[in-house]
């Protein structure tokens, strides 16, 4: 399978469990006593977020496994990082601008890195093994 095709086809995947995980996020926070619950719209920021870049970091790393498979980890940690650093860039401004809303979201924000980081690494785990990554 081409990169291309491949990148949509991860896209496409990763649209549906942004999908999944918002519903189900907004259905938690909202069915049980939850403190300073996130508003709808914060739930769909973060879902754009990750996937922008869970979608980044996955680009980066398959270019690296296609062009330089022997640097894929590099890449993977340093793709890694630069997702690190957005993500306390976003939660820094969303802190700074909503004060009183602010620590629901970083609970919500932390459960939606961990699932979106762990998406990300089986997916690339699954690219790595296949058989047209040439690894």
């Amino acid at each position: 399978m081409s990169t291309e095709k491949s990148f949509l086809r991860f896209l496409g995947i990763i649209i549906l469990f942004a999908i999944l995980t918002g519903s189900l996020a907004v259905f938690i926070i909202h069915r049980y006593s939850f403190p300073q619950k996130p508003s709808l719209n914060s739930i769909l920021a973060l879902c754009v977020f990750f996937v922008f870049t869970t979608s980044l970091v996955y680009s980066m790393v398959s270019v690296s496994i296609t062009k330089k498979p022997t640097k894929m980890v590099t890449y993977f940690m340093g793709a890694t990082t630069i997702k690190l650093f957005l993500s306390l860039l976003f939660l820094a401004i969303y802190a700074m601008t909503h004060v009183g809303a602010a620590k629901g979201f970083i609970v919500v924000f932390f459960i939606f890195y961990m699932l979106f980081t762990a998406f990300e690494v089986a997916a690339l785990i699954l690219k790595v093994k296949s058989p047209e990554s040439g690894t």
